[in-house]
């Protein structure tokens, strides 16, 4: 379908796979496992159109899940990781990764393992997204099958992120090298700033700026908010100290418009961060708290902490917050806990996620135990919000200028 994508932008793009998710029945009955659904999806994905994306994957899972089919479901529900990631739902975008996985079979196994270490990696736990790839048989070689390529650059992402610079940037000329499909230049964008700073931190500066300034340009030409100031946050990284406020808060306006909540998050940390070093203290705090909230929503936990440090430094000290019982279940146990709390039963549920009776059953069990309860009964009450609210800021001490 989107034979042309390497010159086209975010409008044409996206107006085009609009059109071919209003045709919902013609798009179902090729299926979701196919490779024009998913282009359409990754087209609305691109376009930052999450909300249309995120409906069509919903109504892909639906129907997978009452004709039953095990493929479409895996395929639709790593998608709607992919998506959900995009707007900063980690947790949704883990438990859709995780079901996922779960439905797969043999190698098609490895494109929801690989969503599911993208998530987890957003939330700063590295050594899970390890696992994760692990189970996915995504640490050895990777074959060259085009999808497998993004696979591959997640691996990449996790290795910078664990320090490994030189097996990470091994992965990224494996990935250059390979031929690309249909995907325009600035879906690379976030793969072409982490081996920009990668390259940086070995002092390869040159070759740093001129992956990120082609980040730059190629967001430039697509024209989304959110990939412009995605590619400005990777400028404002590892470019000329002198202008990096400047550059970031342009990043921070543009990210505002966009649905891109994490990308968001860490602009509003960067910019503090870069405040506060220039040693503009209290201007930095509302940056920084911004992103601190903006991070906790996401459940970008590594993020999260950065900020919390950060704020210590410009004298402000924020309370932890403190989780409800129902914040203590994983994404998975809180999706089984959910359906069986709308009353379907574990036969049900089993069905619908493509799992076994058994496997709902166990996480049923360490739900209840998480939650302090002892029946089914009583599972609605135990997963509502808490009534009472964490507190947001402490200000400890005069904090100076």
């Amino acid at each position: 379908m989107f034979q042309r994508t390497r010159d086209a932008t975010a409008v044409e793009i996206g107006d085009l796979a609009e059109r071919a998710a209003r045709q919902a029945d013609a798009l179902m009955a090729v299926g979701a496992d196919s490779m024009e659904f998913s282009g359409v999806v990754l087209g609305l994905r691109w376009a930052d159109r999450l909300e249309i994306a995120e409906r069509l994957l919903l109504d892909a899972i639906a129907l997978a899940r009452r004709e039953g089919s095990a493929p479409a479901f895996a395929f639709a529900s790593m998608n709607l990781s992919d998506v959900r990631r995009r707007r900063g739902a980690l947790r949704e975008a883990e438990a859709d990764a995780r079901t996922g996985f779960a439905a797969a079979e043999g190698w098609t196994a490895m494109m929801p393992a690989g969503a599911l270490a993208a998530c987890l990696l957003d939330q700063g736990r590295i050594g899970d997204a390890w696992d994760a790839l692990v189970a996915g048989d995504l640490t050895g070689p990777i074959g060259p099958a085009p999808p497998l390529t993004e696979m591959l650059l997640v691996r990449m992402r996790v290795r910078a992120a664990a320090g490994e610079r030189q097996a990470a940037v091994a992965d990224w000329r494996d990935a250059v090298a390979r031929p690309v499909r249909g995907a325009p230049p600035a879906s690379w964008i976030e793969n072409q700033l982490t081996v920009a700073e990668l390259l940086c931190a070995g002092a390869d500066t040159g070759a740093a700026d001129e992956l990120t300034f082609a980040a730059l340009e190629a967001a430039c030409h697509w024209g989304t908010p959110g990939a412009i100031g995605e590619a400005l946050l990777g400028v404002g990284r590892i470019g000329d100290s002198t202008g990096r406020v400047e550059v970031l808060r342009e990043a921070v306006d543009l990210l505002e418009q966009s649905p891109a909540r994490l990308v968001h998050a860490r602009a509003l940390v960067d910019l503090g961060a870069a405040l506060r070093r220039r040693g503009d203290r209290r201007e930095s705090r509302v940056p920084l708290k911004e992103g601190l909230a903006l991070a906790r929503t996401c459940a970008a936990g590594g993020l999260e902490e950065r900020a919390r440090q950060e704020l210590a430094a410009s004298g402000v000290r924020i309370s932890r917050h403190a989780p409800g019982a129902a914040d203590l279940l994983t994404p998975s146990e809180r999706r089984i806990a959910d359906l069986a709390a709308a009353g379907a039963s574990n036969a049900e549920i089993a069905q619908s996620l493509f799992v076994t009776v058994k496997t709902v059953e166990f996480h049923l069990t360490h739900s209840y135990r998480k939650l302090g309860i002892t029946k089914r009964t009583e599972l609605s009450r135990a997963l509502r919000p808490e009534s009472r609210t964490s507190r947001a800021v402490d200000v400890v001490g005069q904090a100076q200028r």
